[in-house]
């Protein structure tokens, strides 16, 4: 039978297409498969970081303080609607995705609905960054359902050997020392991040920087190492490959600072205070030994992340100082010119500013009001007739000078700023009054203890430190913490008259509860009322405190304690001065100072 033309046509119009589409694969697959190559490979390529070793913390003696430890993450295939095993045939033991969740939390020891729970609840859009930096949207296929994980659960995860279901090793933040010293280091969060303290604060140190590089991916999205090709900084030219970061050493002494923790946790044990606050300092070069902070928190075990769970209520609260302002008080009189003898006037118990206003010594009356008795007794009288004559002006320059209006340093970051309503100009005569004996201002805790460093050290202000050094990896110094020059702010006669003083206030005044056995111990007690704002002064809202140095005679050691609305007393003497006691002992003893035959 004869073909029609039409027929003929068709056919070869069909013949001629086949044809062409072979010429073209032809030409794309052979001649020009370099580019084809290229083309497939840009399809399979990803960025990825490549993550640093992250610098560690560690006290004076070099002793750890912050870890990073191996931990497992396990991560889920959310859009698999069956789970095989690798080099088997797909017919053979597969699983549906309950079943291979149960087989999944079986290994992992959890609850299957909570495993589901977070795979269901995790978004299936996230992003990825390309080479040229720029976020490209994509459906999420792998879900974490388990992070910071013991490193044990990387084998058994991987031997289940299921398509879909993998673990990978990471690290995570570890605190060897528990809650020792936590609330100065502060806290990272489950992915490692920096969340509050010296870990935020020199996160810059510590992190390090990640590289970038650019490597063709297998079935499961994870990079092909030996396809690596690190990217380059368009600025520098550099490529970007991981810094390390590095370590930094602290002043802290982790034995200090246990015998700070430890005396702060009994006393609570009674007195079961809000917050209370223990810092030990070296006075003549400011580094703090230690910084114990109540309550504890224990950073390897945190459930949720809260802006300021880890707060260091030694460098950020504020206070009414009380009493213990009074050393400073005492200090410009005698740095002024007045003997410690010299009576500015007697105690009458209560003295008026009309109005209804009066001023109380809770001590009184007991005569004249002598440097010596004004400490001796913690006389508020006394301090404002001293006040009175030297002039407010001088009160207020010397209150700056001790630190006790200023930032103590910003080594911290976040350091308590101390506060005076207005310049003395302002003052009416019962601001004054009572801004010297410490009431009616603002400042913290260090501020406070680095105050009396300049008492004890012969009466040179220092900036206080708690960075000792930091170093890379290899041990090369990055950073060094020299001593400052400081600046005189009271004579070496007058620091030995406040020693003398300080030391009476122990013997024969309100601090004998802080007497050492072993050398002569010199400090101010303090009970302050605390103001709340729009209340006022309330009831039984006290804090008490307790500050000095040892020994006496060649001061060693500051240490303050301040405790934050105790319960079962109101006074220095009762609640903060046995903490400085044992804090003191035992810091001494640990140095081998002061012991006596």
């Amino acid at each position: 039978m004869k073909l029609k033309f039409r027929e003929v046509f068709i056919f070869c119009l069909f013949v001629l297409f086949i044809a062409l589409i072979v010429i073209h694969l032809f030409l794309h697959s052979i001649c020009d498969w370099k580019g084809y190559r290229v083309e497939v490979e840009k399809t399979q390529e990803r960025v990825f970081e490549e993550l640093p070793v992250k610098g560690n913390f560690y006290d004076r003696n070099n002793r750890p303080l912050t870890q990073d430890k191996d931990v497992c993450w396990v991560f889920f295939d959310k859009k698999a609607k069956v789970f095989t095993k690798f080099d088997v045939p797909k017919n053979q033991c597969p699983l549906t995705p309950t079943l291979a969740i149960n087989l999944l939390a079986k290994t992992l020891g959890k609850n299957p609905d909570e495993l589901n729970e977070i795979i269901s609840n995790t978004p299936i859009e996230d992003y990825y960054i390309d080479k040229n930096g720029k976020k490209v949207k994509r459906k999420r296929q792998y879900v974490c359902v388990a992070k910071n994980l013991d490193i044990k659960y990387l084998k058994l995860v991987n031997k289940l050997n299921y398509k879909g279901i993998f673990a990978e090793k990471r690290t995570m933040r570890y605190y060897p020392e528990g809650s020792l010293a936590s609330r100065v280091l502060g806290i990272t969060k489950v992915d490692g991040a920096p969340h509050e303290g010296l870990e935020l604060k020199y996160a810059s140190y510590t992190q390090g920087a990640p590289g970038k590089y650019v490597a063709q991916v297998d079935k499961i999205g994870r990079p092909i190492l030996n396809t690596k090709v690190y990217l380059t900084d368009e600025k520098t030219g550099k490529k970007l490959k991981k810094e390390d970061g590095n370590n930094i050493t602290l002043t802290i002494d982790t034995n200090i600072q246990y015998y700070a923790e430890k005396a702060l946790n009994d006393m609570a044990a009674v007195q079961k205070p809000a917050h209370a606050m223990c810092i030990v300092m070296d006075p003549y070069t400011s580094e703090i030994l230690a910084m114990a902070n109540y309550p504890k928190l224990d950073p390897n075990n945190i459930k949720e992340y809260t802006p300021g769970m880890s707060q260091n209520f030694c460098v950020e609260n504020m206070y009414e100082p009380g009493s213990t302002l009074k050393a400073f008080t005492v200090a410009m009189a005698v740095n002024e010119g007045y003997g410690a003898d010299y009576a500015f006037g007697t105690c009458t118990n209560v003295i008026s500013f009309g109005h209804g206003i009066k001023v109380k010594c809770d001590h009184g009356p007991h005569g004249a009001c002598s440097p010596r008795n004004i400490i001796a007794k913690s006389c508020n009288i006394g301090a404002w007739y001293c006040t009175k004559k030297i002039g407010k002006e001088t009160l207020y320059k010397y209150l700056n000078e001790f630190g006790v209006l200023g930032r103590p340093g910003e080594e911290f970051k976040t350091e308590a700023v101390g506060y005076i309503k207005n310049k003395p100009e302002k003052w009416v005569p019962v601001d004054a009054c009572n801004y010297s004996f410490g009431q009616g201002m603002l400042t913290s805790c260090l501020a406070m203890a680095n105050g009396y460093c300049v008492l004890a050290n012969g009466g040179v202000y220092h900036t206080p430190k708690i960075i000792k050094e930091i170093k890379d990896l290899n041990g090369k110094v990055i950073l060094e913490e020299k001593q400052d020059e400081g600046k005189r702010v009271i004579s070496e006669a007058t620091s030995k008259t406040m020693a003398e003083l300080l030391a009476g206030c122990v013997n024969n005044g309100t601090g004998k509860p802080a007497k050492l056995p072993n050398c002569q111990a010199a400090g101010k007690t303090g009970s302050a009322q605390i103001f709340e704002k729009g209340k006022g002064y309330k009831s039984g809202k006290y804090l008490a405190s307790f500050i000095g140095f040892a020994p006496a005679e060649k001061p060693e050691l500051v240490v303050a304690v301040m405790v934050e609305y105790p319960k079962a007393s109101s006074y220095g003497s009762v609640v903060a001065a046995p903490v400085w006691e044992k804090t003191m002992e035992k810091s001494l003893n640990y140095k081998k100072v002061g012991m006596r035959n």
